[in-house]
């Protein structure tokens, strides 16, 4: 799965509230990401922009 950058361990630390937004076509970085990050983040919503890429608009 995902190598986690130095610079993206302090997410899996958070204890607050976060919403992960992504999108269900995104090609850099795919939705299985997006599952691992919130799977690791237990205060996180994620939700899914249906037919976005990467960059949300």
């Amino acid at each position: 799965m995902p190598r986690v950058l130095p610079s993206g361990r302090r997410l899996l630390e958070a204890t607050s509230s976060a919403r992960i937004v992504w999108g269900r076509e995104d090609r850099i970085l795919p939705p299985e990401y997006a599952e691992w990050l919130h799977a690791r983040i237990p205060p996180a919503e994620l939700h899914w922009i249906e037919g976005a890429g990467h960059l949300l608009q």
